[in-house]
């Protein structure tokens, strides 16, 4: 699904690309229409076309839109989406002037970044869309780890129950909080070698940490280390203050 959105993002810009410049040509008058039509595929017109294509790609990952967060709200979305349109669109002003692209006007500068807006919102409605009736059928979904009391496993139960967030709950890891008063975590942790196991045993997407703030922060600062070494989404229970992480990110849902 990822791939398929990388694609279609870029499918998307090139046409929006296309669009815009046809669009607003037509104001310019019949010669830029007849200058326009006469164009050919040159070598500059290709490298320019290919590389704003791929700045499109980095930028677009780069605020976090090919993350495959089930919990992440649509304003979230949006919102980072109309940043990197507008982040995208910016070079085009020098870019226009140094290679003397004149169908770079102002006109063109407010139908294309509407138009590729417009775009790859819908074009993500479709997708999500897409993806909720693939976990519905038991794909693509996430394998998720929990660890802590029995109110964290019932929280993430509910969670993994919802089969539009496409969840699967495959192992549930109960804690002796008594073993974490002295606020220390010993070498040979349990939880910390049952999770690195389990690691190695199948891919995880998402660990959920359900731990109380009395005598547990060194486990859960832990739990967080050994994930963020893997690679692997942890996520924290709402009664829980949020740890030291220059990734750190508030979702709600359900209340």
């Amino acid at each position: 699904m990822l791939t398929l959105l990388e694609l279609t993002d870029l499918a998307a810009v090139a046409g929006s690309l296309l669009f815009s410049v046809v669009f607003t040509v037509g104001p310019l008058g019949a010669h830029s229409w007849a200058a326009f039509l006469q164009l050919r595929l040159t070598v500059l017109n290709t490298l320019f076309v290919g590389g704003y294509l791929l700045s499109w790609h980095l930028i677009l990952k780069a605020r976090g839109l090919y993350g495959s967060d089930p919990l992440a709200s649509a304003w979230k979305e949006t919102r980072e989406l109309a940043m990197a349109v507008t982040i995208a669109t910016a070079p085009l002003i020098p870019l226009g002037l140094l290679l003397k692209f004149r169908y770079v006007t102002l006109y063109f500068l407010v139908v294309f970044p509407t138009v590729t807006f417009l775009a790859l919102s819908a074009e993500r409605i479709l997708l999500r869309s897409m993806a909720r009736r693939l976990r519905r059928r038991g794909r693509n979904l996430r394998n998720v780890v929990i660890i802590g009391s029995a109110r964290a496993a019932r929280d993430a139960a509910l969670l993994a129950g919802r089969e539009e967030l496409g969840y699967k709950v495959v192992e549930e890891m109960p804690v002796r909080f008594a073993a974490y008063e002295s606020g220390a975590v010993a070498d040979n942790d349990p939880v910390l070698e049952r999770l690195g196991t389990v690691f190695e045993e199948q891919p995880i997407d998402e660990v959920f940490v359900g731990l109380p703030l009395d005598g547990s922060q060194a486990l859960t600062r832990s739990v967080i280390s050994l994930c963020e070494e893997e690679g692997v989404t942890v996520r924290l229970i709402p009664h829980l203050a949020l740890q030291d992480s220059s990734s750190a990110s508030l979702d709600v849902i359900g209340g």
